[in-house]
């Protein structure tokens, strides 16, 4: 388990159990113990998600395939596999192609991966 994913999964149990705790207003130092873990639990989700998204991961180009027939501006769906096998796609322009030439090997941030895979085709 990696420690992004440890501080999701601890925040999200921690913001649950202070809900509850939350929830029962049985005095007030629960009511405060609850507040404070709530919020603690809540940090704790954004800090391991943060964390996920500037995970780096290491990609092998499968193949790039152009999509677009606009002239003035290309196209192309590059489909990547991680090292543990898991195919993923990419679109870029035509002058980041050369970029991610098959058979090469890429290194990503996670938010940069997911801002290339949302990209608009127009």
């Amino acid at each position: 388990m990696t420690l992004s994913l440890g501080l999701m999964i601890g925040g999200a149990l921690a913001a649950v159990l202070g809900v509850i705790l939350l929830l029962t207003r049985m005095g007030t130092v629960k009511l405060l113990g609850g507040l404070v873990l709530a919020v603690i639990g809540l940090g704790a989700v954004g800090v391991g998600y943060t964390l996920d998204q500037h995970s780096v991961e290491t990609y092998s180009v499968v193949e790039a395939i152009p999509i677009s027939t606009r002239v003035d501006e290309e196209c192309y769906r590059v489909t990547l596999k991680s090292e543990n096998g898991v195919d993923t796609w990419i679109y870029v322009n035509g002058n980041q192609v050369m970029n991610y030439q098959v058979g090469n090997k890429v290194t990503l941030q996670k938010s940069r991966l997911n801002e290339l895979r949302e990209r608009e085709i127009e």
